[in-house]
């Protein structure tokens, strides 16, 4: 995984509460404790032929693995994450199919948005 393989960040539109992000992380390497945690990451907005409104694409992500909680203020709720995951970063094929990334991440808990860059 030397080489960055996307440069663009992602929009993340919704995501887990602040519990289990610090859940995650403490059972990171717990085989028998599975916490699903799952971002919803937009691609892209567009147009279908005759629609009036744009149509949002999402990417698939799985396998979400927390491996590094920062705070990035004062308030307990915005914070950097590190970790890795499976995504498919080209939704607009027939097969999806997710390869392991490892990303960055700003999110805030409160919001559950943010931005995500994939490595």
């Amino acid at each position: 995984m030397g080489k960055e393989r996307s440069s663009r960040y992602y929009s993340i539109i919704a995501g887990p509460c602040r519990d289990l992000l610090f859940d995650a992380m403490k059972y990171l390497f717990d085989k028998a404790a599975k916490l699903p945690v799952k971002f919803t990451v937009v691609y892209a907005y567009k147009k279908d032929v005759g629609a009036t409104e744009d149509k949002m694409y999402e990417l698939l992500v799985e396998n979400v693995r927390i491996t590094s909680i920062q705070h990035e203020d004062g308030s307990g709720e915005s914070f950097n994450l590190q970790g890795s995951c499976d995504v498919d970063l080209d939704p607009f094929t027939k097969e999806q199919c997710p390869e392991p990334h490892r990303f960055k991440a700003y999110y805030n808990s409160r919001t559950r948005k943010g931005s995500i860059i994939f490595f």
